[in-house]
């Protein structure tokens, strides 16, 4: 099945070649996208202020930038994306667009289970360049690597209505196995840094973003983090809802949930991890962790066991 999507001004619209329509309410917090398939290619156009929120997936995802001049945060740092980048995001980073104008972003987007790299990982590991805490988040195409790339990333697209082409799921995975190779043939030899945003405000918020990932286990509070970067509480609130789409305390919450994950697959007990995750009341834990995930700590590790998965 073929997908364009478009989001314009706060609606979803799914354009399929049955031309149905779907919308999406934006307001609604989430925290985690989850994926049933193992692999999909979108050609995406979206409007820069559609509403982002920043949230993570339980899939791995390539980007492939068709426009420039957007701003597009990864964990804690802000990056000035240019027409044909190529974003990696691991199901571990915290991500989303971050632009307040009326912009239109074009890209292709690929999500993929890792398992289904199974195959080919076992001549070469194709997720290695996904799977270190330092793993480059934005690589920049010269003209000839851009060709390579557009064609490859066309190929897979077009596999996704392929009408009569023959053995065409193995044609997908065989090209898929050739962006992968050469995603990490580039990485390695890439020299080329990402362009980070050097805005004062934004360096400010990446400053009070890395400061929160980092002391998480803490008792943070708006009045704690306005004191420490010396700004009103009423400034700091509005500035966190206009650069990431959350109030202070959800971000908090969101951050911690996403660490009690991590934790959960140590083979940890539910207390050490509410605990590290900075839940110092039990009962509260077990409600918020199923109100953002769906599921009791406990059932979480269940499911966790019950598959063998590479999510970070």
């Amino acid at each position: 099945m073929t997908y364009v999507i478009y989001i314009i001004n706060g609606g979803f619209i799914m354009n399929k070649r049955s031309q149905a329509l779907n919308t999406l309410n934006l307001d609604t917090f989430f925290f985690h996208q989850e994926f049933e398939n193992d692999y999909r290619i979108k050609h995406v156009i979206t409007k820069t202020n559609w509403g982002h929120r920043l949230h993570t997936h339980n899939f791995f995802e390539i980007f492939f930038c068709l426009s420039s001049n957007m701003r597009f945060l990864i964990n804690e740092t802000v990056y000035s994306l240019r027409e044909n980048d190529l974003i990696l995001l691991n199901s571990a980073d915290v991500h989303g667009i971050i632009n307040d104008t009326n912009l239109l972003f074009e890209r292709y987007v690929i999500e993929f289970d890792p398992n289904y790299t199974a195959d080919f990982c076992q001549y070469y590991n194709v997720l290695e360049v996904f799977e270190t805490e330092s793993h480059p988040h934005i690589l920049h195409l010269n003209t000839n690597q851009t060709q390579i790339f557009l064609s490859l990333f066309n190929k897979l697209y077009s596999y996704e209505n392929p009408q009569d082409t023959y053995a065409w799921p193995l044609y997908r995975k065989i090209a898929f196995a050739e962006l992968m190779l050469q995603i990490n043939n580039f990485a390695s030899n890439s020299n080329i840094p990402a362009i980070e945003d050097e805005d004062p405000k934004t360096n400010r918020m990446q400053n009070i973003l890395s400061y929160i990932n980092n002391h998480l286990s803490d008792n943070l509070s708006i009045t704690s983090l306005a004191e420490r970067f010396y700004i009103s509480p009423s400034y700091l609130s509005s500035i966190f809802k206009t650069f990431t789409g959350y109030s202070v305390n959800n971000y908090i919450i969101n951050q911690r949930i996403i660490l009690a994950t991590k934790l959960l697959k140590q083979n940890l007990s539910v207390q050490e991890v509410a605990d590290k995750s900075g839940f110092y009341n039990y009962a509260h834990f077990i409600r918020t962790f199923k109100k953002y995930t769906g599921y009791a700590p406990k059932q979480y590790m269940k499911t966790l066991s019950s598959k063998c998965t590479h999510d970070l």
